[in-house]
């Protein structure tokens, strides 16, 4: 009768896949490194296939073993589950969820969204990192990734919470001195401000209710990676730049932004929610449920 793979070494090797390193499986495992190494190396001479490319630092799945990964995950994570639900009831789910987010996202969306969801589980501790990388949420065992634009990542399940409206906005000083756009070939004049991108030339996608969008081109002295900063510069009058209407809403209130082309607008950013897999604890997926019941579009 064939060798049946036993559920232990299926685990071990999902783990070893997802953290891409075998230190890291082996302290999720809790079982020494050269335990791993030597249960892998036996299960791919069983096999008689290679299941990893190796190198000092990461091991990557091999390309013929990436279809047997996604077979593995799917029982590992089944069986988890099963022992999860033994342990915890649905109804009254518990334990810590670790979730992670970019800083603005976290700040203006996600937090005012926590309050609440603390008073309805109270079964539930929450582990919230705001980072403006991308963590790995294998690798950096995290539950929940959230995102803001298009993500898509092979092995990660995607799910959608809403979606974030853009505008431009710059200094009642700065148009004073510097002019009102009144048309969108009035922009490529003007000082402009990126996120995300190398100071130089860029193009805004500017959309207008019942018209195509049009490529606008720009040409930025300075780029940030955070919003709340972009937001800081345009407030000291340093240009026109793009933001998340509900993080320009204080600032217009108050005087210190002024809409620019309000007729016009960016294209609206998806804010999406990442897990590693359709299975996961109950804890996890009434963050989850809540996340997308809550979270408020704009």
């Amino acid at each position: 009768m064939a060798h049946r793979r036993s559920l232990d070494d299926m685990q071990l090797f999902v783990e070893v896949a997802r953290a891409c390193n075998f230190s890291k499986a082996a302290v999720a495992l809790g079982i020494p490194t050269s335990t791993v190494s030597r249960r892998i190396g036996a299960m791919e001479k069983d096999l008689g296939v290679r299941l990893f490319d190796r190198s000092t630092r990461r091991v990557v799945l091999t390309d013929v073993a990436r279809a047997y990964f996604d077979r593995c995950a799917s029982v590992v994570d089944q069986a988890r589950q099963a022992d999860d639900e033994l342990r915890t009831k649905v109804e009254t789910p518990s334990g810590t969820v670790r979730l992670t987010a970019p800083v603005d996202l976290g700040l203006h969306w996600i937090g005012p969204m926590l309050p609440q969801l603390l008073r309805r589980l109270p079964g539930i501790s929450l582990a919230v990192d705001l980072s403006p990388r991308h963590a790995d949420l294998a690798g950096d065992r995290f539950d929940i990734a959230l995102r803001i634009g298009e993500v898509r990542v092979p092995h990660l399940v995607c799910r959608t919470l809403g979606t974030v409206s853009q505008g431009l906005y710059a200094a009642p000083g700065y148009l004073a001195s510097r002019g009102i756009p009144t048309a969108l070939k009035d922009l490529p004049a003007h000082t402009c401000l990126l996120l995300g991108e190398q100071p130089g030339s860029g193009t805004w996608r500017l959309c207008r209710a019942g018209k195509a969008g049009q490529d606008v081109p720009m040409n930025a002295r300075l780029s940030l990676n955070n919003v709340g900063l972009l937001r800081q510069m345009l407030e000291n009058g340093l240009g026109v730049g793009a933001l998340p209407r509900r993080l320009a809403a204080e600032s217009v209130a108050t005087g210190r932004l002024t809409p620019v082309l309000p007729d016009y607008h960016l294209p609206a950013l998806p804010v999406q929610a990442l897990t590693s897999s359709r299975l996961q604890p109950a804890a996890v997926r009434a963050v989850m449920r809540h996340l997308v019941d809550h979270f408020e579009w704009d």
